[in-house]
């Protein structure tokens, strides 16, 4: 370029036309990239969601609760089977046969034969049943608080979830639509630089803007894929398949209440909060358990037959 102004006048112009050329042909390619980018995502049509539907598919499919909630079975288990007295006697049977020799007289051997059955049952005392039946009932109550807490978490990250998709919906349109105002930017300065109007600087940096709008679009795109994805992972739907957050607004609407009083509902409800308390009641059952067995141990009772 810099030589042809060195030359004479008409090779310069077609210097600087066969410049034009090679950026117009890779605006093209970058279009055609853009466009085919389009196609393929317009192949399969993404799939709206509301909030409320989104928020339903968590609590129903989402793959923490379903994990979480399979630990109320096991802390129900572990009720029932406390509240079950032990009754499980123990049976024993012992004997013995064989030939014994007289301090007295060597020479005489005597028969020995010893023969015993007894049944034996262990009782409880100082009610360590009860003990353990009300930790039971309290690790009952902290796998109930503990899942309601992950729903209270799982609701809380796909509102942000939803949230993000919408912003990123917006942008995403946002920089389309700013790359379709730089692209006829570009051609109406071409076209006056072409009649003599403008120089050819105003359209080089029309080119540079169409590469920054086409580089934010690339970045929009990429962000909004990141939010489908982390809304289909939390609803438990595939990450293959698009989805589009549909809402009257992109802003959702602010809690209603007042700032204390929301705040006051919060320390009588949180579940983690019960989950806490549940877990402390557990633990104080389970002190008074080992203090009783250890004061007042298990007694065994049992009866024991030997023959004459």
């Amino acid at each position: 370029m810099i030589a042809g102004r060195f030359l004479w006048k008409g090779l310069g112009i077609a210097t600087v036309s066969a410049g034009f050329s090679i950026s117009f042909l890779a605006g093209l390619f970058s279009l055609g990239i853009l466009l085919s980018a389009d196609l393929a995502g317009a192949a399969e049509a993404p799939v709206h969601i509301t909030l409320e539907q989104a928020l339903s598919e968590a609590l129903d499919r989402n793959p923490t609760l379903s994990v979480e909630r399979r630990e109320i079975d096991i802390a129900k288990g572990t009720r029932r089977q406390a509240g079950i007295y032990p009754f499980n006697p123990e049976f024993e049977a012992e004997g013995g046969a064989g030939r014994a020799r007289n301090r007295a007289d060597s020479a005489e051997s005597l028969g020995t034969n010893a023969q015993s059955v007894g049944i034996s049952q262990t009782i409880w005392l100082k009610g360590q049943r009860g003990l353990r039946v009300r930790s039971a009932e309290a690790r009952v109550l902290r796998a109930q608080s503990t899942v309601q807490d992950s729903e209270r978490q799982v609701v809380a990250d796909t509102i942000k979830a939803f949230s993000d998709l919408l912003v990123s919906q917006e942008r995403a349109s946002l920089a389309r639509e700013i790359l379709g105002v730089v692209r006829q930017v570009q051609d109406a300065a071409q076209t006056l630089f072409e009649g003599g109007a403008v120089p050819q600087l105003d359209v080089f940096r029309s080119e540079v803007e169409f590469r920054k709008a086409e580089n934010r679009l690339v970045v929009e795109e990429r962000t909004l894929a990141v939010a489908r994805r982390e809304l289909a992972l939390l609803i438990g739907r595939a990450v293959e398949q698009p989805l589009r957050a549909v809402a009257p607004s992109p802003v959702l609407a602010q809690p209603q209440g007042d700032i204390d009083a929301l705040r006051n509902e919060a320390f009588a409800r949180r579940p983690d909060l019960n989950a806490a308390l549940a877990a402390v009641k557990a633990g104080q059952a389970e002190v008074d358990l080992v203090k009783a067995e250890r004061f007042f141990p298990e007694l065994k009772v049992g009866l024991k037959y030997e023959p004459p």
